[in-house]
């Protein structure tokens, strides 16, 4: 920061430019030695610039990005929905393609404490059918936007490498400026805290001089779906846990491999029979509910499709369904005493 002095005036200039710098505040704090003196900003001109992702896209190549952090707000959120894409059982598109499938969240930050002033971004019709996009709320905060999208990130890339059965619920974020009379605003409400998660906007309460997530959800919300299949991060971590373990059991069994019958007698070096992957994915159904990813492995194995396909010989087809467990978000509980 670089200080100008004139007659009853200071002009302050940031030496941080660019799109990201027009969150910048100045403050003068002058503690309990003000001398009479009243200081007021009385005139502010924001960094600018013009926001291209398009090379940093290009990055990406064949390497799997689970959680970026988008530090410029709500007006990159067209970009990166694009990029990323949405998931379909017949038409996915961007990094949900079955060739690729290396789909991320990407984590941006709002200080705004007005639920109204929430649901206008996570809201709108463009955002209800997507699965990118988390808004990491620190209501009322004086701590940049983008902080509060880093201090999320830094507590949920920490659980989703090491307990992908767990959620980041009534985890603190760990260095966000919070008010300091202590409010919050809407989020402070249950009720409120209610309606915007179900407008796809995630939720903080402020706990012990720190904020603390409630709800971690994509901006997905799309009417009429029960359960949301696409809400929550930790559901879509559990399904990039569980598409990557697959993957890894599919390059070492299945990949290159020569296609045999069931039926047929062979001790031929790398082949492989559908009954033989079967047995694979069997125990990978049972590993996955021994960690907590999947709740009923039988159903899992009920479902299981495996053959050579009847008109390609050189295409092996798989088909199974799972159940994700779930996370107790909601305890309720009927007592009745009498005598």
């Amino acid at each position: 920061m670089v200080a100008i002095n004139a007659i009853g005036v200071v002009t302050l200039t940031s030496k941080w430019e660019g799109a990201t710098s027009a969150e910048l505040n100045a403050y003068i704090d002058t503690g309990s030695e003000a001398a009479g003196i009243v200081y007021a900003e009385t005139d502010k001109v924001d960094g600018a610039g013009a926001v291209d992702l398009a090379a940093s896209f290009s990055q990406f190549g064949d390497t799997w990005y689970t959680t970026c952090i988008n530090s410029y707000g709500t007006a990159q959120l067209d970009a990166f929905e694009q990029f990323n894409g949405v998931p379909d059982p017949d038409n996915p598109t961007g990094r949900w393609v079955g060739e690729i499938f290396k789909p991320f969240v990407a984590l941006f930050g709002s200080v705004l404490d007005d639920k109204d002033d929430l649901v206008a971004i996570t809201d709108l019709a463009a955002r209800v059918d997507q699965v990118t996009n988390v808004l990491c709320a620190a209501p009322k905060s004086l701590g940049l936007a983008f902080e509060a999208a880093a201090n999320a990130c830094t507590v949920y890339a920490r659980i989703a490498q090491d307990t992908p059965h767990l959620d980041v619920n009534n985890k603190s974020y760990p260095d966000m400026p919070v008010p300091a009379d202590g409010v919050i605003g809407d989020m402070s409400d249950y009720n409120n805290r209610d309606f915007l998660l179900k407008k796809g906007c995630s939720t903080v309460t402020l706990d012990k001089g720190a904020y603390k997530f409630q709800d971690f959800v994509t901006t997905y919300h799309p009417d009429g779906e029960v359960p949301l299949q696409y809400a929550y991060v930790r559901n879509l971590n559990l399904d990039g846990n569980i598409a990557f373990g697959y993957q890894i059991l599919e390059e070492i069994t299945v990949k290159d491999h020569v296609l045999v019958l069931d039926s047929q007698v062979t001790d031929a070096n790398k082949s492989v029979k559908p009954k033989q992957w079967k047995a694979v994915l069997f125990s990978y159904f049972d590993d996955m509910a021994i960690r907590a990813l999947i709740k009923d492995p039988e159903f899992s194995k009920d479902s299981l499709l495996v053959e050579i396909n009847a008109t390609n010989p050189d295409r092996f087809d798989t088909f199974f369904r799972y159940r994700r467990t779930g996370v107790a978000r909601i305890e309720s509980t009927d007592v009745e005493a009498g005598f």
